[in-house]
This record gives C-alpha cells, structure tokens and sequence, in this order.
C-alpha cells in the first residue's frame, strides 16, 4: 500500500554556468542538488523519504519542519512571474523553477527496495533572478 504526499519544490540554476542545481521541499525542509532539474528532484526526492524515516523513528512531526516564510514568499513570486513548463523542456533559459512534487511513499514494506517513483505535474519557469515580492 502506499500513499501519495504533494509538495512544493523551489529549484534554482547556479550563478555559474556549469554547476549543479539545488532543489528546496518547502513542506520538509529538505534541500538537495543534483547535475540538472531532474537529478535535483530525484535527490530531493531521495532526502525527502529519509526524513520522514527519520522523523518517523523518533516520533517527530513532519509539519514542524516546514520552511521559513521567506522561502514560501520566493515561491509565490516565482508563480506569479513564470510561465508553465515541463520537466523535460523547463530549465531551458530558465533561472528558477517550482513545481509540485507528487511523491509515492510506501506504507507497507516491500521485499525488494524500489526507487521512490515521483510525479511533476505541474512546474514554472522563470528567467529572472527578481523573482522575489
């Protein structure tokens, strides 16, 4: 059995040109990097999962780990100043992406590990780094 989490992700491109991407779980907390968007929320995903692990074995809520309102602020203005993309096409020109992360968590453990599958279904690009309110 599993079940589906949605979350918020922020990505940003590195100041440099060639450089990994960090991705930011706003729900958790949580931030990765990896060589593109992808890889980052494959890491992200990754981080993601071991948390709630984590947070599970010592009997921590989740919810508390919640990002500071300055990161949601980033992306509500990514939002509203960003066109909508795919994962595949989004980090052409792109500075900073958000995205929903739908994210399948197994309940039940499995005998053989899998990789945490992970959905993108909506994502935005945008190409300036004013993307703050």
């Amino acid at each position: 059995m599993s079940d589906l989490l949605n979350l918020w992700v922020v990505l940003h491109r590195p100041e440099q040109p060639k450089g990994d991407w960090a991705a930011h779980c706003l729900e958790i907390d949580v931030v990765s990097q990896g060589r593109n968007p992808r890889h980052a929320i494959e890491m992200v995903a990754e981080a993601i999962v071991m948390t709630l692990k984590a947070d599970l074995t010592t009997k921590q809520l989740p919810s508390r780990r919640r990002a500071p309102d300055e990161f949601w602020d980033e992306l509500w203005a990514i939002l509203r100043n960003s066109e909508p993309t795919s994962l595949a096409k989004g980090s052409a020109g792109a500075i900073a992406l958000a995205g929903q992360l739908v994210l399948r968590v197994e309940t039940k453990p499995r005998r053989k590990a899998a990789p945490h599958p992970f959905e993108v279904p909506a994502l935005w690009a945008s190409k300036t780094r004013d993307a703050h309110p």
